[in-house]
């Protein structure tokens, strides 16, 4: 599974869990190291991919805790078949 597939699939759970949700986007419980830790990337991959997707019009990264989930269908689809496991 690509960075991108993780990184992916890891917001879209995230998305699914309402006690994690910031009014306006997603709220992050875990730092961007601890996400990496959990995925098994580096930090800067997890930077670098949570930058290209906000890129891609998929996030809107409001600071390092907050995501907000522009296009959820562009996110499923980045992260492909991340998303079924």
């Amino acid at each position: 599974m690509s960075a991108l597939e993780k990184v992916g699939a890891f917001l879209v759970k995230m998305v699914e869990r309402p006690a994690d949700r910031a009014v306006e986007g997603l709220l992050l419980s875990m730092s961007p190291y601890d996400i990496a830790d959990y995925l098994a990337l580096s930090a800067e991959t997890v930077s670098h991919t949570l930058t290209d997707l906000g890129q891609s019009g998929a996030i809107k990264l409001m600071d390092m805790r907050r995501v907000r989930t522009v296009d959820r269908g562009a996110l499923e689809q980045a992260c492909g078949a991340g998303v079924a496991a």
